[in-house]
């Protein structure tokens, strides 16, 4: 079972019960709520897809352990402000594109950090999987509170833009292993 392609979207519900176990979340199923601010999803949950919280008011939700992949602007332009990705293993591009994400975003499953992924957030921190391999174009654009980066060794490629922007960016560890570093990089 799932929750269906824009099932909640645009709706005011304030919450959300769920009473049996959803494997994924479809398409735009929650985009545009203005009135749910925090949701717990179940344990169940394996997919979250494209669009799923797009431009919806929500400030809080767990992502279950269970939870692998989360679809290209599952959660841009929501208002979140913290999110546990530590057992994702894959984004799509723009996914938490211009949250107000804050503080850590730990990011240890992800061998790829798509397009956009978390552009104009406020994260200070990142911490990457030791498998890096690619940031692309624009992932930490115009992240404000980024005061350093530890790219791991065995990351090939960054990217252009992909640190672009970050006013307070002012230490920053390249690796041996970098093959390709884009336009405008950093």
């Amino acid at each position: 079972p799932s929750i269906g392609t824009y099932m909640f979207s645009g709706s005011v519900i304030e919450s959300v019960v769920f009473s049996f176990a959803p494997s994924r979340i479809e398409r735009f199923a929650f985009s545009n709520t203005q009135s749910l601010s925090a949701l717990s999803l179940p344990e169940s949950v394996t997919i979250i897809e494209d669009g799923a919280f797009q431009s919806s008011m929500l400030a809080s939700v767990n992502i279950p352990p269970a939870c692998k992949e989360i679809g290209a602007s599952a959660f841009a332009g929501a208002k979140l402000t913290s999110v546990d990705l530590s057992k994702v293993e894959r984004l799509g591009r723009d996914v938490f594109s211009k949250t107000p994400l804050q503080g850590t975003i730990n990011l240890s499953k992800l061998s790829i950090i798509p397009s956009g992924a978390f552009q104009k957030s406020t994260i200070s921190e990142i911490v990457f999987a030791s498998n890096l391999k690619t940031i692309e174009s624009s992932a930490f654009l115009d992240c404000d509170n980024l005061k350093s980066i530890s790219l791991p060794d065995g990351i090939e490629d960054v990217g252009s833009k992909a640190f672009y922007d970050c006013n307070k960016l002012t230490d920053i560890n390249l690796p041996n292993s970098l093959i390709s570093i884009g336009a405008n990089a950093f």
